[in-house]
């Protein structure tokens, strides 16, 4: 779909997440541990299809529920349980799903 593609994705959230009043924490920033499990769902759907063009119905399809089960984890307020989460813990995972991606860009895997 291409990067204009990411551009819009981003451009859309943002005004969306400011739409609807946003967070404290702003729920549209940490889209990196998405990029990485987005590379590894759409990959895995080429692999089993052949190509892009025969994988895109279950791409769409598999976001959409993720999409789905996203909202009714904020409806049934389940975030509120991050707050047991320790800060090093957040901290490092994002950490760590930086690193990933950026060795993901500089060896083009």
């Amino acid at each position: 779909m291409g990067a204009i593609a990411g551009i819009y994705g981003a451009i859309a959230i943002g005004m969306l997440a400011a739409w609807f009043g946003g967070t404290a924490t702003q729920i549209s920033g940490p889209t990196g541990p998405m990029t990485v499990v987005s590379a590894v769902v759409i990959a895995t759907e080429i692999e089993m299809y052949g190509s892009l063009s025969a994988a895109m119905g279950n791409i769409i399809a598999i976001f959409l529920l993720a999409g789905i089960i996203q909202i009714l984890l904020g409806v049934l307020k389940v975030g509120q349980y991050i707050r047991y989460m320790p800060y090093p813990v957040v901290s490092g995972f994002m950490s760590g799903i930086g690193v990933i991606i950026i060795v993901l860009q500089f060896f083009h895997f």
